[in-house]
């Protein structure tokens, strides 16, 4: 998840895709310049997040409680 805790520390565009991100840290990314889009990792597709591993298709949302999660809060 991210958050805007330590925004004032951003100086460089960055472009990031967690699975939640506040509404401030999305500006305080935006105004650097850089993108923040979000998207559903599930136990598999996070580990292999982790592990750099990019050999798999990505896995989607398949529960309606896990595309509220996906949702920006």
């Amino acid at each position: 998840m991210l958050v805007s805790q330590g925004a004032e520390q951003l100086k460089v565009p960055i472009h990031i895709t967690p699975s939640r991100a506040s509404k401030s840290a999305i500006r305080a990314v935006e105004k650097q310049g850089g993108t923040v889009v979000c998207r559903y990792y599930n136990r598999l597709s996070l580990y292999d997040c982790v592990k750099g591993r990019t050999d798999r298709i990505d896995a989607a949302p398949t529960r309606r409680q896990d595309i509220r999660t996906y949702i920006l809060f």
